[in-house]
């Protein structure tokens, strides 16, 4: 069962796994900026690759952002319908 101080260490451990994330996405970005540079002036296939590549790292860094929102919304709507199937189960004892 989920109590009040696990429901707090949730949201403490979902705001922490959001910052890094998020921190990860702005320094790709800066990293992507500056391969980017290196490309152009290299001309060189394998930068392009590897500009390609971190493309693909931060596109899936941002869509585990989206996740972990996702993951968050569901856990509540599981917290809920179970708190909610609780308070059916009193009612029903109640009306016996």
């Amino acid at each position: 069962a989920i109590t009040n101080d696990d429901s707090g260490s949730q949201e403490i451990d979902f705001q922490y796994a959001r910052e890094n994330l998020y921190n990860l996405i702005e320094r790709g970005q800066d990293g992507l900026e500056e391969l980017l540079e290196i490309a152009k002036a290299s001309q060189h296939p394998r930068a392009f690759e590897v500009v390609g590549q971190l493309v693909d790292k931060l596109t899936t860094t941002n869509k585990e952002l989206l996740n972990l929102h996702k993951s968050k919304k569901d856990i509540k709507t599981e917290k809920n319908y179970k708190n909610f199937s609780k308070k059916r189960r009193l009612l029903r004892k109640r009306n016996e």
